[in-house]
């Protein structure tokens, strides 16, 4: 066998910017690179890392989620058909 073969170079800004558009996760998108910082300085597993990243998306859709169903029901305390309109 020869010598190991030295890896491509990567643009990993680039995969994660794809793969976060893909998983339709932004929050992770703006959020891996300073994870990656602190990760690096903290000497982080790639388990713990993963798990903040994860995290972050989880609570920001849980957040979302609440906001929505919050604008949902106060949306519907408001609006009422005009009248003589029959909606069912």
């Amino acid at each position: 066998m020869g010598a190991p073969r030295k890896a491509a170079t990567r643009d990993l800004s680039s995969e994660v910017a794809f793969l976060t558009r893909a998983l339709k996760a932004p929050t992770l998108r703006e959020s891996v690179a300073r994870l990656a910082e602190r990760a690096r300085a903290e000497s982080w597993t790639h388990e713990e890392f993963l798990v903040a990243c994860l995290q972050r998306e989880v609570s920001a859709r849980d957040s979302l989620r609440r906001w929505v169903q919050t604008d949902e029901r106060v949306a519907a305390t408001l609006w009422r058909p005009p009248a003589g309109v029959d909606l069912s």
